[in-house]
């Protein structure tokens, strides 16, 4: 993973935490959190279970940048050329349920006419501790509510 990318997962742990309530979209993309400029929200159409047990979840989550919001991590990251019009990213999440643990395993940058910039993905997952009242406990806590709203429309795991 390029060293830049390593700063974006950890600016967004610390952007945005887990404040306020999960607004439900009526789309395919529900928002969980919005605050400091960066709206956070997961497809409910990837969300699937990784592993037969139903232990560990895979889904798609958007991290929606202002344009202010965008500038900060344009600055911050000193990204250039095409990247500089970063609009939002895309990152490929695993949460382990009963662990509460979280894992990226694919980042992709957009601009704000939705063409790719730059796509990471990440060889060995790093898994991490959902922290309280945070961002990703946030993220969690929605995923898990939408698994246990909707059962019924989350893709099984693959046969192994």
């Amino acid at each position: 993973m390029q060293k830049p990318i390593l700063w974006l997962l950890l600016l967004t742990a610390f952007l945005v935490p887990a404040g306020t309530a999960a607004a439900q979209d009526s789309g395919r993309w529900q928002t969980i959190s919005e605050q400091d400029g960066v709206t956070i929200s997961f497809d409910t159409q990837t969300l699937r279970y990784a592993d037969a047990a139903g232990t560990t979840i895979i889904f798609w989550q958007k991290n929606l940048l202002t344009p202010a919001a965008a500038q900060e991590f344009v600055t911050a990251l000193n990204l250039t050329g095409d990247k500089a019009h970063l609009s939002y990213f895309l990152e490929e999440r695993r949460i382990h349920l009963a662990n509460r643990s979280s894992a990226i395993d694919e980042l992709d940058l957009y601009d704000t006419q939705q063409t790719l910039l730059e796509t990471n993905r990440i060889q060995t997952p790093v898994w991490e501790s959902i922290k309280p009242e945070s961002a990703g406990e946030a993220v969690y806590r929605a995923v898990a509510a939408y698994l246990t709203a909707h059962p019924q429309q989350i893709f099984p795991a693959a046969a192994q």
